[in-house]
């Protein structure tokens, strides 16, 4: 998924709040033993969130997200572990750009 990460690093969504929204999904009462949750739960969490880049960034990727973390076997939910492990590589391999990025001098 590294055009997910590309876009999110470009928005400068600020990975605190990644994590923050990532909790409040696993916060739902909505919440199955296998760590998922209805889409539209998904959709209610990230619209009240706290933070406008949540609702306006990471919504702007939503069909990306929703591709890599809708089940398989059932449309209509979302595996939460799997965009725990989006949010788990966005905050720990930077992407090469921002890299690229930091490292030219002034």
């Amino acid at each position: 998924m590294p055009e997910l990460m590309s876009m999110w690093a470009r928005c400068n969504v600020d990975f605190r709040y990644l994590i923050s929204f990532k909790n409040n999904l696993f916060d739902s009462p909505e919440l199955d033993p296998f760590n998922r949750i209805s889409l539209q739960e998904y959709r209610r969490i990230r619209n009240e969130h706290d933070n406008a880049k949540i609702k306006n960034e990471v919504s702007g990727t939503d069909h990306m997200i929703l591709n890599a973390i809708t089940c398989e076997d059932n449309s209509n939910m979302v595996e939460l572990n799997k965009f725990a492990d989006l949010v788990d590589l966005y905050v720990y391999h930077p992407v090469k750009e921002a890299i690229k990025n930091m490292q030219k001098s002034p």
